[in-house]
């Protein structure tokens, strides 16, 4: 499952270096991160019950990952 998740999230492209540490911790670049993630995605342009774009408040507020 942790070859999984890192091959996924090098294939977004954006060039992260991620690592596991030895107590199983992620690391983005890094820094320590706990990769928060959801299944069911907002729509593209969805926008969120604040009138913003739903992918900028779901990546603001910690979302790592879509399935």
């Amino acid at each position: 499952m942790k070859t999984l998740s890192l091959l996924l999230l090098a294939a977004t492209g954006y060039g992260a270096v991620v690592t596991i540490r030895s107590d199983g911790v992620f690391q983005f670049d890094g820094k320590p991160a706990f990769p928060v993630g959801f299944t069911t995605a907002p729509a593209p342009g969805a926008k969120a019950p604040s009138g913003e774009d739903a992918y900028s408040e779901l990546s603001r507020n910690g979302i790592a990952f879509n399935r």
